[in-house]
């Protein structure tokens, strides 16, 4: 009879084991299917104007959009969204705030970020809402532009901190230079063995460079976003502080950077501005008298 139960339990770990691989095989052969659709669909916008193929963007848009009845799980619907936000995002805003890829891209920025995304992903949807609500309400009526503001701020410091909260670099990281590819025959014994362990350290160092390399453009991104943000009059630097103190709690030597960051160009756009007054100043008399 223990014979029996043993056998039965190894047979069940067995099945389930196998269970398990085919699985994530399918899993891994499924991924790959999904990324390659998303790409297919995306590449459309490559190459083309939004002043004459707007067509496109609402072609590529619905495609992407009907991906979701055979990808609905959390994270493909947020790659999905995300990727929607990418193509009107593309390129930055070429016509300015009449840009009709603004509001789409505001619209699948959101819907994104309601989802499990990347990091890296993350950041970018953070960010182009941010530069989206920037470029949309700039140049609106003041009261309408520091409500937006208020609302911008809040999607670029939680950006911001999400890069932080993955370590982002404040400095370019160090490349770790060109990989070495084994070519070694046979392929076995010592020498293999030690040139593969060498060389998937290598693949390692690699990849954490590459990660690295997108947090720290997604960190500068957003650093100077912040500061755009708060150096546009009026100039309201207590407010800045109390949110980024508030949404980037546990990064105070970069929250202080960053302050004194928006400081420093509101300082330096005040100067430029008395300046500029102080030469038409000098220059009004004379120009009078003539």
């Amino acid at each position: 009879m223990r014979k029996y139960i043993k056998f039965t339990w190894l047979m069940g770990t067995i099945i389930f084991t196998i269970c398990v691989a085919c699985l994530t095989g399918f899993s891994k052969q499924t991924d790959e299917e999904f990324e390659r659709r998303i790409m297919a669909i995306r590449r459309q916008t490559m190459g083309k104007r939004v002043t004459t193929d707007w067509q496109t963007w609402e072609r590529v848009e619905a495609q992407l959009l009907d991906l979701i009845k055979d990808y609905n799980l959390p994270a493909e619907k947020g790659k999905i969204y995300s990727t929607i936000a990418r193509a009107f995002s593309q390129s930055g805003w070429r016509l300015s705030s009449e840009d009709p890829r603004i509001p789409k891209a505001i619209k699948y920025c959101k819907e994104a970020l309601q989802h499990p995304l990347d990091v890296i992903d993350g950041c970018y949807m953070y960010g182009t809402l941010t530069d989206a609500l920037l470029i949309k309400y700039r140049r609106r009526p003041e009261e309408e532009f520091v409500k937006i503001r208020q609302e911008a701020i809040t999607y670029c410091l939680t950006g911001l901190k999400l890069a932080l909260d993955c370590n982002a670099p404040k400095e370019y990281p160090e490349s770790p230079g060109r990989m070495t590819v084994p070519h070694i025959l046979p392929q076995e014994g010592p020498i293999y063995e030690e040139a593969m362990r060498k060389y998937k350290e290598q693949l390692a160092a690699r990849k954490k460079w590459d990660f690295l390399e997108k947090l720290y453009f997604q960190r500068k991104a957003l650093t100077q976003m912040c500061v755009t943000l708060y150096s546009h009059k009026p100039y309201d630097i207590d407010e800045f502080k109390l949110n980024a103190e508030k949404i980037l709690k546990g990064h105070e030597d970069a929250t202080k950077e960053l302050i004194a960051q928006v400081e420093a160009e509101i300082k330096r756009l005040t100067e430029r501005e008395e300046e500029i007054r102080r030469k038409e100043n000098v220059s009004a008399p004379a120009q009078g008298n003539k």
